[in-house]
């Protein structure tokens, strides 16, 4: 599965790439804000967003109303480290096809990576 990681902490995306990487995913872009989230996705379009909801200029739920805008097919899965649940329903509204909070397991991501990318709603 080709993968865009969508982070402000480095150290968040080396994580990320690196457990995708063990599973066989292909991480073709990681961006630290929502603004080059967005650039990428046109560029790479690829098959599933990991985006966190809270960066530094726009938000990751106006970056996904963004990328939708564009390809209503996308499919995001929104990750936070903040559990709250008007945070979670701003973000299905926005177009994610499902929510993660942090911290998560391997196992976790991994449920929810297929369950998004399965998702036909």
């Amino acid at each position: 599965m080709k993968v865009l990681i969508v982070d402000d902490r480095k150290e968040m995306l080396d994580v990320m790439e690196e457990v995708l990487k063990m599973r066989g995913d292909e991480v073709v872009a990681r961006a630290s804000t929502g603004e080059q989230a967005v650039e990428l996705y046109d560029e790479t379009k690829p098959d599933l967003v990991l985006m966190d909801i809270l960066l530094p200029d726009i938000s990751g739920a106006e970056a996904t109303r963004r990328i939708i805008e564009k390809d209503e097919n996308a499919r995001i899965l929104a990750i936070s480290a903040f559990n709250k649940e008007r945070l979670e329903e701003d973000c299905l509204k926005a177009g994610c096809k499902a929510f993660l909070a942090k911290p998560f397991s391997v196992q976790q991501l991994y449920d929810a990576m297929e369950k998004t990318s399965q998702d036909q709603s």
